[in-house]
């Protein structure tokens, strides 16, 4: 789905979020929080809600979402005076209120192509993939991938598995395997 207001456009399956000539890849709890937000704009979203749909089953403290709803609204330019794109109701929650365009796209439209990273080397290939970050828990720290504890709190992200020893995401409690 792709998303238009303010001076963003939000590609849901790129995970990327395109504004003022920019592409960003929104750590994955802050695309979250935004597209739980739009999702549900006809109506206020209470802080309960959007913790239990956005972080399933694992307790946050206020001080989470608030730091992930500061980071949305940074992303997405909402400075609060110029332009309001998500506003708080106190004692409510939170409604995403910027005007949306939904533009239809013909099946032959090109998806926007992140551009290549000047730091590679041309003639090697550049990743389809770029690394993953991974928020922390309890924080919300951005921590790179192979992070084992966050480089914020401490907290520990993941660890072996007691079975099979495969690296495991916290708050998982065993692997898949």
């Amino acid at each position: 789905m792709i998303y238009r207001f303010a001076d963003c456009v939000l590609y849901t399956q790129l995970y990327t979020l395109h504004r003022a000539g920019q592409s960003t890849r929104l750590a994955p709890k802050v695309f979250e929080v935004l597209c739980y937000l739009i999702a549900h704009r006809d109506r206020v979203i209470s802080k309960q809600e959007l913790c239990d749909q956005v972080w399933e089953g694992l307790a946050i403290s206020d001080a989470t979402l608030e730091s992930c709803l500061r980071i949305v609204r940074m992303s997405v330019g909402d400075s609060g005076q110029a332009q309001r794109i998500i506003q708080t109701q106190r004692g409510h929650g939170y409604r995403f209120v910027a005007d949306i365009e939904l533009p239809p796209l013909p099946d032959d439209t090109p998806t926007p192509s992140i551009p290549p990273d000047p730091a590679l080397p041309p003639s090697m290939p550049l990743p389809s993939i770029l690394p993953v970050v991974r928020p922390c828990v309890a924080c919300q720290h951005i921590n790179q991938e192979d992070a084992t504890f966050c480089a914020a709190c401490g907290m520990r992200l993941r660890q072996p598995c007691a079975h099979c020893g495969q690296d495991i995401l916290l708050p998982a409690a065993f692997c898949t395997v």
